[in-house]
């Protein structure tokens, strides 16, 4: 078994064209593997590419983290339930972090992909490293009038400077709503998931009450992490002298430990039966579809050999100044998941007036552009 932990991405010619990105440690390693009779384990093959090319290119490839496919699938059903026809995705590709850097870079072609194959409108701003406009500038003249529902993915401070913008400019009425795409912001900090506005470097800023208010328009989506994770995170700080604080145990560390158990239990399954260590097909049976309990929550796997990922969608309470979980995904059957969201009991706070589903275009928009006062003349 290769157990695969280290990944390092470039993108051939087009960063918006998922096909074009190459994981260029993974790829080589699990196109050879069927032919060394070598099973490869991984939790960094997020690419659609490993899933489209899985039994001509990838056949002995384990997936057991989250995937653009399963993200995919749940934006989807939850742009079909709001009936949104439209949206547009603002990233910025010079300003991330050390997960983000490749993982935005990913979603967006990924989702961008999915979003125009089931007839919704993409529109896109790559904000690059010489494209130092102010992000009021980029509200203004990408999302004021047309878009609504606006997708970001990028660094805190990026998704911070574009809520504090539109906070500013008046984006906060109402009208529009901003999602954030931050699958590990749980493995960060609390704060980051419930808090966001914490993390603003400007303390005076992080005071102001109208800085909360500013990310009333904000959800966030995220990888549904289950608290078996927090268990084991707690117990290695705790019996572990390598770590020292929860920091250092991270999600991927947690999934590498599901993937060691899984292998593991694949191999003693074939031992049971009778069956060769060295029979990769066997093994790979005793791992894809099939559930396990791991210091993950649930692991499915499916019959691409890929973990079914669960996704959930926070939202700012209006009754208190943290964001809670209103949305998620649930595994349906091994071959499908199906959004979960109790309407009656947590509904999504559209701030402002909107009750039900939100609209995909702005009623006025940007200074009521699109509701003009009308004025009223005097007979002379």
């Amino acid at each position: 078994m290769v157990l695969q932990s280290q990944l390092f991405m470039y993108a051939k010619k087009n960063e918006t064209n998922g096909s074009k990105i190459e994981l260029n440690s993974l790829a080589p390693v699990a196109r050879y593997a069927p032919f060394w009779n070598v099973a490869v384990i991984t939790v960094g093959a997020l690419a659609q590419d490993f899933r489209k090319n899985k039994f001509t290119e990838y056949s002995t490839l384990t997936n057991i983290g989250a995937t653009m496919y399963w993200l995919d699938k749940f934006v989807i059903k939850m742009f079909k339930y709001f009936n949104w026809k439209q949206v547009i995705f603002l990233f910025d590709k010079d300003h991330q972090e050390q997960i983000t850097n490749f993982n935005c870079y990913l979603t967006m072609a990924s989702l961008k992909a999915a979003l125009l194959n089931s007839q919704i409108t993409v529109d896109y701003k790559i904000r690059e490293k010489q494209d130092r406009r102010p992000v009021d500038t980029i509200l203004i003249d990408y999302v004021a009038n047309k878009f609504s529902v606006v997708l970001l993915c990028g660094s805190t401070d990026f998704v911070t400077d574009i809520m504090l913008a539109a906070n500013r400019l008046g984006f906060n009425n109402g009208e529009y709503v901003f999602i954030n795409f931050d699958l590990y912001a749980q493995m960060h900090s609390e704060d980051r998931l419930l808090r966001p506005w914490q993390l603003i470097r400007n303390n005076s800023l992080v005071q102001d009450n109208s800085t909360r208010q500013a990310f009333e328009s904000l959800l966030t989506v995220t990888l549904k992490i289950d608290g078996q994770f927090q268990k084991f995170r707690n117990r290695l700080v705790k019996y572990s002298p390598i770590f020292s604080n929860e920091s250092e145990v991270n999600y991927f560390l947690a999934s590498f430990y599901d993937a060691m158990l899984i292998y593991i239990k694949a191999l003693n399954e074939n031992l049971l039966n009778g069956r060769d260590l060295n029979d990769i097909e066997s093994v790979l049976g005793n791992m894809w579809n099939k559930e396990f309990e791991g210091v993950t929550g649930r692991v499915v796997i499916d019959s691409y050999g890929e973990r079914i990922g669960t996704f959930a969608l926070y939202d700012m309470n209006p009754n208190g100044s943290e964001f809670d979980l209103v949305m998620w995904s649930k595994i349906y059957n091994f071959t499908d998941i199906e959004l979960i969201y109790d309407v009656k009991k947590r509904p999504l706070y559209w701030k402002g007036y909107f009750h039900g589903h939100f609209p995909d275009s702005p009623k006025c928009g940007y200074n009521n552009a699109k509701c003009p006062v009308k004025r009223k003349y005097l007979k002379k």
